[in-house]
């Protein structure tokens, strides 16, 4: 066990992957079966949204002798050391009219984002930021990573994964923001997206205050950076906005290199570790195609995460997919609330059909019985 994690990071998480999580999982198991008398005809299931949604289905496919089956809910379950797909998605999650997106909101998004990039290259324009945005300076503006800390990643808050239709706050969602990128009154799409900045300012500064009191209070300030370990040790999954492609935001900001480094300056893993590393988690899990069966894979149709997960089952009938229409990031592992979308009450249904289904079926490997010749 570790015993502090203010170690340095290499050696308080040393032991900080998947593959240790998976065998923790299976000591549990075993604690389980014996501390509650269970016997071979208590099948297990393992559920999981997000990151433990991968360790869902990866028990099933590397533990099958276990656990019965699985429901791996927005799995990213492809590692990559590149995740242009996640701000590719986010262009299109505005567009789901089901959520209140538009072709024209994301559009619009979009144009305000390469018209600050514009603005960036003049004293007039960064003097224009300056004062809109309530920025430190014209001259502030003039660093690059300055500007990508202001635009790289969006001048506001632009849920997609994180989207909740019934949220009440200013700019909440795609719907609230859409209202006001698409807003004549607005002026240009520079100052719509100003007006959703300001919108989300007063609560997104009290959601940050709450969590630097939390783990302040937690001690937590100054632990290792947990899930930034396992992008470079495992997966990768560097949101980046490149020039070119259909990310939303101001473009060749936020690149592939301003992420990866900090797998070398906080870790001393280089950039070809990294992509050795994720390439080997791919070979060991199977990536998109892992042989495995009565695992299921539900995914919402606005979370970016879904680019990376199993869409078309490499077994239908053994990984059936389930595609929830207007969901966010397994929006259906939620609380059950009367504001729910239609679709992810289905999706609830649909995923206790199919694990009633599969409960109903004798297991096909765990348990065996060692016959000798006579």
């Amino acid at each position: 066990p570790v015993q502090d994690f203010k170690d340095p990071p290499t050696k308080s998480l040393h032991y900080l992957s998947s593959r240790q999580a998976l065998a923790d999982l299976a000591q549990f198991h075993a604690f389980a079966m014996k501390e509650y008398s269970l016997s071979s005809s208590n099948k297990w299931v393992s559920f999981g949204g997000s990151y433990p949604g991968m360790l869902a289905g990866w028990f099933r496919v590397k533990f099958p002798h276990l656990v019965h089956a699985a429901v791996a809910s927005s799995a990213p379950v492809h590692p990559k050391v590149e995740m242009s797909e996640y701000n590719d998605w986010v262009r299109y999650a505005y567009t789901v009219e089901s959520v209140g997106g538009s072709e024209a909101c994301s559009q619009n998004i979009a144009d305000g984002h390469e018209a600050i990039g514009t603005l960036f290259a003049s004293e007039e324009g960064r003097t224009r930021l300056a004062s809109l945005f309530n920025l430190p300076s014209a001259d502030w503006l003039k660093e690059r990573e300055n500007q990508r800390d202001f635009a790289g990643e969006g001048v506001a808050y632009f849920p997609s994964q994180g989207n909740d239709p019934a949220c009440t706050m200013a700019a909440c969602n795609i719907e609230r923001i859409c209202a006001i990128m698409t807003d004549d009154k607005q002026g240009d799409n520079v100052s719509r997206l100003q007006r959703v900045r300001a919108s989300q300012a007063g609560w997104v500064k009290a959601a940050q205050k709450q969590m630097h009191k939390e783990a302040s209070s937690g001690g937590y300030r100054d632990f290792a950076d947990y899930w930034g370990w396992q992008t470079c040790t495992e997966f990768g999954f560097y949101q980046t906005c490149d020039v070119g492609s259909k990310c939303p935001y101001t473009q060749g900001l936020d690149l592939l290199n301003d992420q990866i480094r900090m797998c070398q300056e906080s870790f001393n893993i280089s950039a070809e570790t990294v992509a050795a590393n994720v390439e080997f988690s791919n070979v060991y899990y199977g990536s998109l195609t892992p042989v495995a069966s009565r695992i299921l894979w539900p995914n919402g149709e606005v979370d970016p995460w879904s680019t990376l997960s199993i869409l078309k089952s490499p077994s239908p009938e053994q990984q059936p997919t389930l595609w929830v229409k207007g969901a966010s990031h397994h929006a259906w592992t939620h609380e059950t609330l009367p504001s729910d979308q239609p679709s992810v009450e289905e999706a609830r249904l649909a995923i206790r059909k199919q694990v009633t289904t599969w409960l109903a079926e004798e297991g096909d490997m765990g348990h065996f019985q060692i016959i000798t010749e006579q």
